[in-house]
């Protein structure tokens, strides 16, 4: 038992390490419009995928992604879920907006009532981006989007615990809890 322990601990620290020699950006956006408190439940948007998307490991990257909406109180249900969730990877370096926002939960424990503008932010983002987005089925919007930046190569996507550590830093992003969650009895 120890020597898994020990192996998880390595393999950690390694995967951090690797991190730490690349330029990378994980971060996120949320719409000012989502009804946060009111989600419940989730569901996979079917989506078209190009040749090249073959070799994404699309399967571990579901699996992980419920795994992380679990953890947050969220089910996952085919019969109209609160959101949508879809998710791409780019293989290109580009340009990205983003916006200066204070944290989800701070704004979410304010009320929404944060009088400053926030400012729209370009990103450069390298090869290896994956972006995953939360849509209000019911509104038809995006309410929040993370995403990672030069975290993935084409050598990486075969590594299980590198896709799931990439899909986990995304999700420290994201700590909002399902409706009803953390409710005191």
């Amino acid at each position: 038992m120890k020597a898994i322990h020990y192996t998880f601990v390595l393999s950690t620290i390694l995967m951090v390490s690797c991190f730490g020699s690349r330029d990378y950006i994980v971060e996120s956006d949320y719409s000012y419009s989502g009804d946060f408190k009111k989600y419940k439940t989730f569901a996979f948007v079917n989506q078209q995928r190009n040749d090249i998307d073959s070799i994404i490991p699309e399967d571990l990257i579901m699996k992980s992604i419920k795994h992380r909406m679990s953890i947050l109180g969220y089910e996952q249900s085919d019969h109209k879920p609160n959101l949508l969730i879809a998710f791409r990877m780019y293989y290109d370096n580009f340009t990205f907006n983003g916006w200066s926002q204070p944290e989800i939960e701070f704004w979410l424990e304010q009320e929404g009532m944060i009088e400053e503008e926030f400012k729209e932010i370009k990103y450069n983002l390298k090869e290896g981006t994956l972006l995953i987005l939360l849509v209000d089925r019911r509104k038809k919007k995006t309410v929040w989007q993370g995403y990672n930046s030069g975290l993935i190569d084409i050598t990486s996507l075969d590594n299980d615990r590198f896709i799931r550590g990439s899909v986990r830093l995304i999700f420290e992003k994201y700590r909002v809890f399902a409706d009803g969650y953390l409710t005191e009895s």
